[in-house]
């Protein structure tokens, strides 16, 4: 999340604050700190307490991680989107952020 916020706010020099990019926006199940940006993506598999998760596979974003819910509104410049497709899309799959887990 925070190399996803850093590269956005570099997009948007002058409107650094008019961005929220943040965990909320993605919904996820489970938040794992590393210190290693994308780490996840080479997670085969990973405990938590005695359950065991298996990675099946990228999680594909959709639109809604452009909502801003504090708002209630939608960013006009399809940010987080527009800056994932530069450096995460995988074509004909589409924008990867995050890993799907059972």
């Amino acid at each position: 999340m925070n190399d996803l916020r850093s590269k956005v706010k570099a997009r948007h020099p002058d409107e650094a604050d008019a961005f929220e990019v943040n965990f909320e926006c993605f919904r996820p199940n489970l938040v794992i700190e590393t210190g290693e940006a994308y780490s996840e993506d080479l997670f085969a598999e990973m405990r938590v307490g005695t359950l065991l998760l298996r990675n099946v596979g990228p999680t594909i974003r959709c639109n809604a991680v452009r909502m801003n819910w504090d708002k209630n509104d939608r960013y006009e410049d399809k940010e987080p989107n527009a800056t994932l497709q530069q450096y995460r899309n995988v074509k004909g799959l589409g924008n990867l952020f995050g890993m799907y887990y059972q």
